[in-house]
């Protein structure tokens, strides 16, 4: 006929095995739904994560961000320096919405993050974020994120205190960190 190929049988047959004949597929299948569940994982608390620090957004769905990616990211193991930010923006968030109590605790969640368990550095890195605050807040509405000269290990916890810069004088928010800071420092 002539839709008759003379290639032989193994010309059809795929170059490469997808999975090797010694691993059951039991164990591949137990292996591929672990890594779709710390995917979505993952996946959910950057985008939630992203949606609590977005300020285009009305604060009770950024608050709701906050609150569904700061305990999934506590599931996933890592520095735990670098989610200080969502507990400080969870804080700024209640701040505004009158939960003092609960805006207090994230705060002094996020500067025990951002120092490692060593908030007394708090008070210096503070000055030095106060002597360039004009720079600072220039550099987030262009959408930077500013690093202080030298202090590399702690950068973490400068970005919380330019995040708080940020903030409107008088603001619920500035007069709660500025409290947890000089708790921080004093004890």
């Amino acid at each position: 006929s002539v839709f008759q190929t003379h290639l032989p049988p193994t010309a059809c047959m795929p170059l490469y095995k997808p999975f090797p004949k010694f691993i059951p597929r039991p164990v591949i299948t137990i292996f591929i739904g672990l890594f779709i569940m710390v995917w979505l994982t993952m996946m959910t608390t950057a985008l939630t994560g992203a949606l609590c620090g977005n300020p285009d957004k009305p604060d009770a769905k950024r608050l709701r961000g906050c609150n569904i990616s700061i305990p999934l990211g506590n599931l996933l193991p890592g520095d735990d320096h670098k989610k200080a930010s969502l507990y400080l923006q969870r804080g700024i968030l209640r701040a505004n919405a009158g939960a003092t109590d609960l805006a207090r605790a994230d705060m002094a969640e996020a500067l025990d993050r951002a120092t490692r368990g060593q908030p007394h550095r708090a008070i210096q890195i503070w000055a030095e974020a106060q002597r360039y605050q004009q720079d600072i807040k220039d550099a987030w509405k262009r959408g930077e994120r500013p690093m202080m000269q030298g202090r590399d290990s702690y950068s973490w916890l400068a970005e919380l205190f330019l995040r708080i810069l940020t903030e409107p004088a008088g603001s619920p928010a500035k007069r709660i960190w500025a409290e947890v800071v000089m708790k921080a420092e004093g004890g």
